[in-house]
């Protein structure tokens, strides 16, 4: 009996917590309609920590990598291919982009303009400095419109292709020769399924 009552009582305690996190603010949910949260967690079992469904590696940045490139890599189950992005800019240190550092899976986020940035782009992406600036960015826009506006690139710099770049020789975060292959889209050319290297 007092076995029963300590295993009712755990049980008690774990479905109140995970209540609570799926009611509280800023709640887990996942974005897109095809997904559920088993996609990525296990509530029982899991080999990573947080519940996630790959084995833990070094940090959550990197064991979150390998969650979303399970589905999003290239002999994963999606038709939306990924891969991260380095980098490799002659004499510059390598910094490598991991997913979570310009995705939330969990949550859309609203722009400085006051609209969901769209594919799950953070509301604000910390810059690779030493200062670690965090910086504005708008992707509401994937393709160009009347106006010949589009979200990869801004003349304020706060398109997503732009906000890390400070080495590049063209759409850096200060401005830079933003007016580069200007009516074009990043994507075209550097795809994010080969960790936005051009082709």
């Amino acid at each position: 009996m007092k076995n029963f009552l300590i295993q009712t009582r755990y049980g008690v305690v774990a479905l109140v917590a995970m209540m609570l996190l799926m009611l509280g603010v800023g709640s887990a949910m996942a974005l897109m309609s095809d997904h559920d949260c088993a996609y990525c967690h296990s509530l029982h079992g899991a080999p990573g920590f947080t519940l996630l469904n790959q084995p833990s590696e070094a940090n959550l940045i990197l064991t979150a990598e390998m969650v979303c490139l399970s589905c999003h890599g290239p002999l994963g189950s999606s038709s939306l291919t990924a891969d991260v992005h380095s980098s490799a800019i002659s004499g510059a240190t390598i910094n490598r982009i991991s997913c979570i550092e310009c995705h939330d899976a969990h949550d859309h986020q609203q722009n400085v303009n006051g609209v969901d940035n769209l594919n799950m782009v953070l509301e604000t992406i910390t810059v690779m400095t030493t200062l670690g600036d965090l910086d504005a960015v708008v992707f509401a826009d994937k393709d160009y419109t009347d106006d010949s506006s589009h979200d990869y690139s801004h003349p304020d710099a706060s398109g997503i292709c732009q906000v890390c770049h400070t080495l590049t020789k063209f759409q850096r975060n200060d401005g830079f020769k933003s007016g580069h292959q200007l009516g074009g889209v990043c994507m075209n050319c550097h795809p994010h399924s080969n960790g936005f290297d051009k082709l």
